[in-house]
């Protein structure tokens, strides 16, 4: 039997930082240059309220998640399909990704789009909109939120950016090849 393997999307597989600056700079003019390694809070609109005010800064992060092709068409992340694709051979693989708290159904039905078109080789049915993923049972997770996975059980892997350097995981990696050479 393969062991379970579970990947978040969001900054795991797919660019959710590029994506979300691309899409501001649409709908605002504003540029912000965001680099991974000054990320010290993993929140949109926590970026926008240098801006913008608190609520129009929240008006435009909902404008962005109620928007399907903001999902759909979200860069994935360097060699990330092609390790899945080699990770899927060896492991039972499973996405588990957050829906956002942001009350619109376009989050769900694009990152379903996105791992349709993307990842072929995974199983619809393997796709777990879970914020919650401490009460998922496996032997391992890629996530890049503490607060998500605290308390997994199986064997945590941790996707490194700033706003994650406190927790301590049982792997750290920067890129999709770490990840290749700590699973296979």
């Amino acid at each position: 039997m393969k062991p379970l393997l579970f990947i978040d999307m969001d900054e795991v597989i797919v660019n959710y930082y590029e994506q979300y600056a691309k899409y501001v700079k649409a709908m605002t003019g504003v540029c912000f240059k965001y680099k991974l390694e000054n990320l010290k809070d993993y929140s949109g609109v926590f970026w926008l309220k240098e801006y913008f005010s608190e609520e129009e800064s929240r008006q435009i992060n909902q404008e962005i998640f109620d928007n399907m092709r903001f999902w759909t068409t979200m860069p994935a992340i360097s060699n990330a399909i092609e390790t899945m694709e080699k990770l899927n051979n060896e492991y039972n693989i499973y996405i588990s990704t957050s829906a956002f708290a942001s009350n619109s159904d376009s989050c769900i039905l694009g990152k379903k789009e996105w791992v349709k078109k993307y990842l072929p080789f995974i199983d619809l049915a393997k796709l777990i909109y879970c914020h919650h993923k401490h009460l998922l049972c496996g032997d391992y997770i890629i996530d890049d939120l503490p607060h998500a996975i605290v308390g997994f059980t199986g064997k945590i892997i941790i996707m490194d950016y700033p706003y994650n350097r406190f927790f301590e995981a049982d792997y750290r990696a920067k890129n999709w090849k770490e990840i290749g050479d700590i699973l296979l």
